[in-house]
């Protein structure tokens, strides 16, 4: 198995190592294309606006891959999107809770080993950390979501609401090289992150109805 590390930023310069670390080209700073001594795909990296920026995945590994993650010294959340092993959207759709959104803090370590000759498909949102706090103390119950987010130890897990998911799955049907994906891909980036808001607006810490 292959092992490699690298770090993420809200930034693009992370890119180089990675790239450099798999043998795989780096086009525009923005496309890690993936070689075909592992597999094919790509990875897709932009700033969507100061302080956001999202990280697009779509590739099938043919060789065993440990990517460890190492901390930056930049602050940020990393809300990590995975429907790797989502199937049909309608059915994803009708399901209850799909607990496959984990957001994490920039500053834990992990490692991760994508599943060998299956896609990995995912979506992944670094938001810098001060950014995020002023977006929660304009919401009800900020408490409440602060505690979700600010735990050091281990990352949060959460659902993907029915909407994202449209919005994600919505991914497959374009091009990366096409010139209008990188503007879809920051609309879908603005409304994943309103949608996350918007639905733990809603939410009541159970002790209220204590």
């Amino acid at each position: 198995m292959k092992n490699t590390t690298h770090f993420y930023s809200l930034k693009p310069q992370w890119q180089r190592s990675f790239a450099d670390g798999i043998n795989a080209e780096l086009i525009d700073d923005k496309i890690i294309v993936i070689p075909e001594t592992i597999g094919t795909g790509h990875t897709y990296f932009i700033e969507v606006a100061p302080g956001i920026s999202v990280l697009f995945s779509d590739y099938t590994l043919t060789s065993p891959i440990r990517m460890s993650k190492l901390t930056s010294e930049e602050e940020f959340y990393i809300f990590d999107y995975n429907l790797t092993e989502f199937g049909d959207l309608d059915d994803e759709i009708n399901d209850a809770i799909n607990l496959d959104l984990t957001i994490l803090n920039n500053q834990i370590e992990n490692a991760y080993e994508p599943a060998v000759n299956q896609k990995t498909f995912g979506f992944s949102l670094f938001i810098d950390a001060v950014m995020m706090q002023k977006f929660i103390n304009e919401m009800p119950h900020a408490e409440f979501l602060n505690n979700k987010l600010n735990n050091s130890n281990k990352p949060h897990k959460d659902y993907i609401d029915s909407n994202s998911l449209i919005l994600i799955f919505s991914l497959k049907e374009k091009s990366i090289f096409d010139v209008s994906f990188e503007e879809y891909l920051k609309g879908i980036s603005f409304k994943l992150l309103a949608n996350f808001l918007n639905r733990n607006a809603d939410l009541v810490p159970a002790k209220e109805y204590m």
